[in-house]
């Protein structure tokens, strides 16, 4: 029988994480993952023009638990800004594409956003905190709520909407505003604003030194490739139970081989209705908890331009459609342009909480449909398939209740042996993922400690 300190459930961005950091503190660890691959949502999907991404694609450098997780595996260096030309956002709006950049004379002059809804963003930049006896803040309430009470229906219908679908692939009349925003919602409540809060809480510091989007060179299936060359990490294998008894012990098929494996504690880092099944016969009360946990699929439906200039689309990051407008896809990634490379390669998101029945239509289907988006918008043509990538647990949706929800899984768990990590623990973002491994490492190091000086 193997023996680890540490046995992590899953080689996502959460199990990395937790098995760098645990490590790095000089623990014993193994990973034990499902794929062939570790990386989770990061591996990269191979093709005749270069590899895709499975999942996202950049990451914000303002994060800095990206920064740790990076120093972690030694690819801090080789991380690189994302071009100039990826500033420039579209979104679909009366059927055409309005591009939008992060300045504020971008956003005067964007047709993305009609005069009265530009009025309703100044009005909620000087607006103030509410006096005594006028109505208070709702202690939760819907994305669709909030940004609609702050910034109107239409500009919620047609602009935000299109941005935060395409984050969370969601209906943002069922996802929690204090879950998704929890910034934007803290910038209200303490300003008054949501704008100018923003503005004069802006991270300071560190962070600061990093501002923009950064990827790789080789896509983000970097990081699960630096991550197999410093992590004991069984791959291709399925955890079939997890036993708690003086010592957890977890069992799983390995190259058809059943092993198990000894152990101190256990980090499950696995999604959602993953870890439901996993924990169910050890921990019902948190597996129950766990089964509700939502997710929305999405298939991702890799392309590129046959002849340049064929698709007639503007450089820049990409595109993306609220679902008033009634598009096929929510969005499209232009992953060439992110590094201005040539032919020019796309990434198209399907799918989502509104529309989940389109991520599962075949791939001719999924290809017919980006086509058909791209003629109505551009009157170009779609090019050559490379591959199409389906997630049926695509994006985690934090809906009305997350915080309750969170909390009561955590006092069933805490009491265990066991440890999660999962983006779902926050905001379902990439940064979320990476921060709740290191919480649980974090975790792990606090119990060792007690029993040391127990």
């Amino acid at each position: 029988m193997d023996d680890y300190e540490v046995v992590v459930v899953g080689g996502g961005l959460a199990g990395l994480a937790a098995a760098l950091k645990l490590r790095a503190s000089g623990r014993s660890v193994l990973v034990i993952e499902r794929g062939s691959r570790l990386g989770g949502k990061t591996v990269g999907v191979p093709s005749s023009w270069g590899a895709f991404s499975s999942g996202p694609t950049s990451f914000q450098g303002r994060h800095r638990e990206f920064w740790e997780f990076l120093d972690f595996l030694g690819l801090s260096s080789e991380a690189i800004l994302l071009s100039e030309a990826s500033k420039a956002r579209m979104i679909v709006r009366d059927g055409r594409l309005h591009v939008i950049k992060p300045s504020p004379w971008s956003v005067l002059r964007t047709e993305a956003l009609t005069r009265s809804e530009k009025r309703g963003l100044f009005c909620d930049l000087v607006s103030r905190l509410p006096k005594e006896g006028e109505a208070s803040v709702p202690s939760e309430e819907s994305l669709d709520a909030f940004l609609g009470r702050r910034f109107g229906r239409s500009a919620t219908d047609h602009f935000f909407a299109a941005v935060f679908s395409g984050i969370f692939a969601g209906d943002l009349k069922k996802l929690s505003a204090s879950a998704c925003v929890p910034a934007l919602v803290e910038a209200e409540r303490t300003s008054g604003s949501v704008l100018r809060g923003m503005l004069t809480t802006a991270p300071r510091g560190w962070p600061r030194h990093r501002p923009g989007l950064y990827g790789f060179r080789a896509g983000l299936g970097a990081i699960g490739t630096a991550a197999a060359s410093r992590l004991a990490a069984w791959t291709d294998a399925e955890v079939l139970s997890i036993s708690l008894g003086k010592r957890p012990e977890v069992a799983l098929v390995l190259q058809g081989i059943e092993r198990s494996v000894r152990t101190d504690a256990v980090v499950v880092a696995i999604e959602a209705p993953q870890a439901a099944h996993l924990l169910s016969p050890i921990l019902p009360k948190a597996a129950a908890i766990l089964s509700t946990m939502a997710y929305a699929p999405v298939s991702l439906v890799h392309w590129v331009e046959s002849h340049p200039g064929t698709t007639k689309l503007p450089v820049g990051f990409g595109w993306l459609a609220p679902p008033i407008e009634n598009r096929f896809a929510l969005g499209t990634l232009f992953v060439g342009d992110l590094y201005g490379e040539e032919p020019r390669r796309f990434t198209s998101f399907v799918g989502g909480a509104m529309n989940p029945e389109r991520a599962s239509s075949t791939d001719a289907a999924l290809f017919q449909g980006v086509g058909g988006d791209l003629r109505a918008l551009t009157g170009g043509r779609i090019g050559s398939l490379a591959a199409v990538t389906r997630w049926t647990h695509g994006v985690y949706q934090p809906t009305i209740g997350h915080a309750e929800r969170l909390a009561a899984l955590q006092r069933e768990v805490d009491a265990s042996p066991l440890v999660l990590a999962g983006s779902y623990l926050g905001a379902a973002a990439m940064k979320d993922a990476i921060a709740s491994g290191f919480a649980a490492a974090g975790k792990i190091l606090a119990r060792s400690l007690r029993q040391e000086v127990a």
